[in-house]
Order: C-alpha cells, then structure tokens, then sequence
C-alpha cells in the first residue's frame, strides 16, 4: 500500500496533506500520535501539581510537611513557571516537526539538541551576569547577600518561594533585591530549604520610605494593592512631587535597610477634601523577568 492510500484510509486528503508540508506518511501520523500522547500526559502530571499545591498551601500548617513537598515538587514548578520557552521548545516545536514534515526525523532530534544546548549556554551566560551585578550591589551596599533562585509565585501574586532556607541562615524579616539594587519585598515565612517573600505589590505590604523631589525628600507610606501594583499615601498637600520622582527606603521601623530603590513615581493626586496626596508608584523590581534574587543577611 502506498503513501497516497494510507493517508485516504486515515481520512487525510491530499490538500490537506500537501499543506502540511508534502506527503504525510504512516511512520510520521504514529509518531505525531505519540507526541501528542506524551503531551497529555505532562498537561495532567502539571494540573495535579498545581491542585496539589493548592491544598498544601491551603489546608496543611506543619513546616515539615510543606518543605518536604517544596523539596520534591519545586522543579517541576520552577521549570513551567521560568521557561515558558521550555514547553514550546519541547512540545510545541515538534509537534509543528510533525505537521510540516520537512526534514526527517534525525535531522529534527539533532536540531532540538542543539537548541537545547543553546538554552543551556544562554542560562549559563544569565547567571554569569547575575553574579556579577550580585558583587557589585553587595560591594557597593557593604552588606553580606545570599544569591536564591526564584522558583515560583503564588497564585495571586503576592508571595514568592525562594530556594534559601534557615539551613542558609535566612530568617523572617529580612530584605530581598533583585541583582541590579530593587526592593521585592521581604522574608515571610522560613523552612529549612525554602523560603517564602511577601512581594511590595502583596496587599499586606505597607513600609514608610522616601520620595526624592527636587528640593528635599519627602516621607510617605507605600503600600500595596494586591493587583501587582504599588501605591502611596500620607504625602502633605503642600509637597510638590513630579512624576519619575525616585522612591526609596528609608530606617523608620527597621523594616527594610536605608537607600533600596522601590521605583519612581507614576501620577499623583490632590483631593481637597484631604490635608494629603496619594499616587501610583511604578516598582522597579517588575521590570525584568528575574531568576534570581539577593536576600540582604546583615551588615559586613
């Protein structure tokens, strides 16, 4: 039987076929089905991740228990979480291999490897600049940081896990950066190998700081809204701000360090039912997509 007549009895026409990129054989149908197969196997092995996730952030309080799963589980979150490019490269790229059929199957895996080595070394080259803008914010704050990998947010935002625990000397409280200076929140929550960052954006987020204007800075209260956006509140009627105005962290309360950057002013508003101003601050921290974070441990 010819290529032509299986693809009449797997109810392919010859269009179609042809649109898929030439002759559509019986060996490449099997092995799209397979593909496919594996696919739906990831897809379900994810969503039983993720609801399982769910109930242990949910309804289990031993520290064990959850660092424990985070310990087991966290690769598989940090993978779909960091690299979306991951499951297009892995999945979506052969299954379009599949359709097209242009180049034989040898030819397509020697193709993916060295995309995957590609990947690889623009990893490495990333975390090679990581460490390096790391030494600097450590040298130039003169404060002792250690280097964690993000591994993935909570659903709402809010929280983040990080692969530092109190095995690493991390405790509750403590300031997280990111490589290049800004402020992403701080220590909520420490296990032994993991810990877990109540970002700036969280709506439980509230610390005083400074914002720089032309003339003098000005104290204000900044907070968050829950919704991956930062606000602030409490700045005098009489203070004139600018947009781009800088904001930064100042020592009122102990609750972050002196001079982090938190981001720049946005817009402000003045009500005159009000002795004060409120506006929208843009977080630095959000402006790049990162993997890795510096938590502030103490002072050299």
């Amino acid at each position: 039987m010819d290529e032509t007549q299986i693809c009449r009895n797997i109810d392919i026409s010859k269009a179609k076929a042809s649109a898929l990129g030439g002759s559509f054989c019986f060996s490449n149908f099997i092995s799209y089905n397979a593909i496919m197969k594996k696919t739906y196997k990831i897809l379900i092995l994810l969503i039983f991740i993720l609801g399982l996730t769910i109930a242990i952030n949910k309804f289990s309080a031993d520290d064990f228990i959850k660092n424990t799963f985070y310990k087991i589980f966290t690769p598989f979150q940090k993978s779909t979480w960091q690299a979306g490019g991951w499951f297009s490269d892995k999945l979506i790229a052969p299954l379009t291999v599949g359709k097209i059929q242009t180049e034989n199957q040898n030819l397509v895996k020697e193709n993916l490897s060295l995309k995957e080595q590609i990947i690889i070394l623009k990893s490495q080259a990333e975390e090679n600049a990581i460490l390096k803008a790391a030494l600097g914010i450590s040298a130039e704050r003169k404060e002792n940081m250690v280097l964690a990998d993000a591994l993935n947010k909570d659903f709402l935002g809010n929280y983040l896990l990080v692969n530092k625990g109190s095995k690493d000397k991390i405790t509750k409280g403590l300031a997280v950066i990111t490589p290049d200076g800004a402020l992403v929140g701080k220590v909520e929550k420490v296990y032994n190998d993991f810990s877990q960052i109540i970002l700036i954006t969280s709506a439980s987020s509230s610390f005083s700081a400074e914002i720089e204007n032309e003339k003098t800075g000005v104290l204000a209260v900044i907070k968050g809204n829950g919704d991956g956006k930062v606000f602030f509140e409490l700045v005098p009627q009489e203070q004139v701000l600018s947009k781009g105005d800088l904001v930064k962290t100042i020592a009122l309360g102990n609750i972050f360090p002196k001079d982090i950057l938190v981001g720049e002013v946005l817009n402000f508003e003045k009500e005159p039912s009000s002795s004060f101003q409120k506006g929208d601050i843009l977080p630095y921290f959000l402006r790049n997509n990162f993997k890795q974070l510096l938590i502030i441990v103490d002072e050299k």
